[in-house]
């Protein structure tokens, strides 16, 4: 969220980015706008508003393209029909609203579940990105049944999944609910 409200903010104004520290770099195609020149302003803050969302899916599309030799070693993972990501861990313990494991299986009883706190190990794969196998198989599913969580908002954004999401307005934050 905070690259792609950089990314939107620079080119709205014509702006050099200088993306600084950013992970995304060793991931994604590195884009001719990005320098190393250093800012001449800096944003801060988590961007996940809908205000903030002053770009489009076609520009994240376009701005977010992992690297050939990362998708040549991703597409390697067998596909998945259907995924559900759940979010639960640090979730509950920061006091953010969490939807049942029994829920996600009333809807989807088959589903293959995906969750941050057991990434998924694939040997080969570069150190640092032990989150990327379970990205890139949330990309790549047919359905998906993401939780309330960015890491598969990304995910649904960045694939073509049909998307279940969870209604979280109203549910008391730090449990779980069904």
């Amino acid at each position: 969220f905070q690259f792609a409200y950089a990314r939107a903010l620079a080119a709205k104004h014509g702006w050099k980015l200088n993306a600084v520290g950013w992970s995304g770099k060793a991931i994604f195609i590195d884009d001719p706008i990005l320098t190393d020149d250093p800012p001449d302003l800096t944003i801060s803050g988590y961007f996940q508003s809908q205000e903030d969302l002053i770009y489009t899916r076609m520009d994240v599309l376009s701005w977010f393209i992992i690297k050939p030799p990362l998708q040549s070693f991703l597409s390697r993972l067998p596909e998945e029909y259907k995924l559900a990501h759940r979010r639960n861990g640090d979730y509950i313990q920061s006091g953010f609203p969490v939807i049942s494991k029994a829920s996600y299986l009333a809807v989807a009883p088959d589903a293959v579940f995906v969750t941050e706190e057991e990434p998924c190990i694939v040997n080969g794969m570069p150190e640092g990105f032990s989150f990327l196998p379970d990205f890139w198989r949330m990309m790549h599913c047919r359905r998906l049944i993401r939780s309330n969580s960015s890491f598969s908002w990304w995910a649904a954004t960045l694939g073509d999944a049909v998307v279940l999401s969870p209604v979280i307005n109203g549910l008391c934050g730090g449990k779980e609910h069904d």
